[in-house]
This record gives C-alpha cells, sequence and structure tokens, in this order.
C-alpha cells in the first residue's frame, strides 16, 4: 500500500524541512503518487525530490533513468542512495544471537545493532566526507584532461555536454508515442489476421462447434469493420495478404515486436548482470570454475 511511503515522506518534510532527495526502489511510482495525493503541494513547496536507488535503478527503462536516476541528477554527486540496504544488511551479523532468542532479546539486540551503527557511522562521518571529497576531486580532475584532449583532437566541435540528457529524454518522449494512423493501421493488420484465422481454422472435422466459430468470426468481423471505417477503409476494399499495405504494416509490426522483445531482454540481463556484480557473484560460471581449477593443479 502507497499509505506507508505517503506518511513516511510526510515526516520526513516535518522533520527535516525543505530541498532534501528521498530514494525508493519504486521512487518513478512514488512520484506520481505523490502528485495525485494530498501532499502534492507540501511536496512541492518543501522542492522535495524523489529518485531511484542507484543499483536498483538501473533495471528501469532508459527514460525513467534519465528522469529519476540519481546519475543523471543534479546535487546528488557521488551518493547511491543505498543506505537502507547497508543498514539492514548489517543487522545480519545479530541474527545468530536472536535466531532462537526470546522476543523481548530479538527486539534488544536489533535496537542495540542500529545504536551502535549510527555511533560508528557518526564517528566516522568526517572520515566519510573527506574521502567522497577526495573522489569528486579526482573524478572532475580526470574527466577534465579527457574533454580537453577532446576538444584539442577536435578543436572544431563544440559539444553542450549537459544538454545531451535533455536532448535524449526529448527524444525518447517524442517516438514513445506511436502515429495514431500507424497504430491503427497495425490494430487493423491483426485484427485481419484473427478473422482469416478463424476462417480457416474450422472445417467439418475440425471438432469445433458451429455456434462459437460463427460468434468469434462474427466478432472479427466487426472490429475489422470497425477499424477500417475509422482508417476510411470501405468494405469492399478490405486488404488482404497481397495488398502492398497489408505486407507494409506485418512488416511494420513484426519489427516492433522484435525490437520490444530485444529490449525486454536487454533489460533481464542487464538486470541480472548487476544483481550478480552486485553480490559480487560474475564470472562464478563453469567455464571460470574449470579455469581455476585447473590453475590449482598447475
Amino acid at each position: 500500500s502507497m499509505k506507508y511511503p505517503l506518511a513516511m515522506i510526510n515526516k520526513l518534510i516535518n522533520v527535516c524541512g525543505k530541498d532534501q532527495a528521498i530514494s525508493s526502489e519504486i521512487g518513478c511510482q512514488l512520484l506520481k503518487t505523490v502528485a495525485t495525493s494530498s501532499l502534492c503541494d507540501k511536496a512541492k513547496g518543501s522542492n522535495l525530490c524523489l529518485a531511484v536507488n542507484a543499483f536498483h535503478g538501473h533495471a528501469h527503462n532508459h527514460k525513467c533513468q534519465l528522469q529519476n536516476h540519481p546519475m543523471y541528477l543534479t546535487g546528488f554527486g557521488l551518493e547511491d542512495l543505498e543506505t537502507c540496504k547497508r543498514v539492514f544488511s548489517s543487522s545480519n551479523s545479530v541474527v545468530p544471537l536472536i535466531h532462537h532468542a526470546s522476543h523481548f532479546h530479538y527486539i534488544q539486540f536489533l535496537d542495540l545493532q542500529f545504536r551502535q551503527w549510527d555511533k560508528d557511522k557518526y564517528l566516522k562521518l568526517s572520515q566519510f566526507l573527506k574521502n567522497n571529497y577526495k573522489q569528486a576531486m579526482d573524478v572532475i580532475n580526470n574527466n577534465t584532461k579527457e574533454l580537453n584532449v577532446y576538444h584539442t583532437m577536435f578543436p572544431d566541435k563544440h559539444f553542450n555536454f549537459e544538454q545531451w540528457q535533455v536532448k535524449e529524454l526529448h527524444y525518447l518522449q517524442s517516438v514513445a508515442m506511436e502515429p495514431v494512423h500507424g497504430a491503427q493501421a497495425i490494430q487493423y493488420v491483426k485484427a485481419l489476421e484473427k478473422l482469416w484465422k478463424v476462417q480457416y481454422s474450422f472445417t467439418p472435422n475440425s471438432g469445433l462447434s458451429v455456434t462459437a466459430s460463427e460468434a468469434t468470426k462474427w466478432k472479427n468481423l466487426v472490429l475489422v469493420e470497425d477499424l477500417g471505417s475509422d482508417m476510411n477503409i470501405e468494405a469492399d476494399e478490405c486488404w488482404t495478404p497481397k495488398s502492398p499495405k497489408f505486407k507494409q504494416y506485418i512488416e511494420y509490426s513484426r519489427h516492433c515486436d522484435c525490437i520490444c522483445t530485444v529490449e525486454t531482454f536487454e533489460s533481464l540481463v542487464v538486470q541480472h548482470l548487476l544483481e550478480l556484480a552486485r553480490a559480487n557473484l560474475a564470472s562464478t560460471g563453469k567455464y571460470q570454475s574449470m579455469v581455476v581449477s585447473l590453475a590449482h593443479v598447475i
């Protein structure tokens, strides 16, 4: 339920005030929820920023990342927004102590764990800020050198790097919506295919009910006529498998399906690789194990 995140956001705004950022694995969805809730004006007035976690954010589509991933948002620096995972991961060390403990001692040890976590992190806060500052300066200095070399190699080219993200997002938003006519044509082609399939699948020996077959055929026929009417296609001008436009849009439809399949596969692969890297399980396949075993033998 979204009432718990909304209650948490309301509490953080009351306690921490303006100009703060809150991350969540569903930060993009949470942003929409806040915009339609009673917290909308309060969140806008406090200049609240909602983002997705750096690790989980890579599983979101690229358009979402450009708008909500900390790598593309100004002000996050080197922060990956995964603090909660580290906090709860640290509590794993308490598990052996409380596994068979009573409820009282269970709560007591967890409370001690998180109190000690706060003290340890507070003591190391200055070192944390110093290391982050040094790392940020190294990133700036190294990348500045790379940019200077690039500008030296291509003096006639002047790129506004800060606008690349904006342009990329604008492009993705512009191509996200398929043209109305193209979408209608694809629906029309698919409806025709369903109609032909029903017509050709019914034979005296097919075992199908005549009543059910006629009802299905009539339903698809009405859909074809409605779509054809929207596209100004007369009933006697209905497309056939040999029609040039039918061939054009059936190819376009299959091309779109192929792109969607590849993008889904790519997203799953990238997500799995990131999860393996996060768990330090990359390069642990069968071939890698054989190489390690041979190395030990040698």
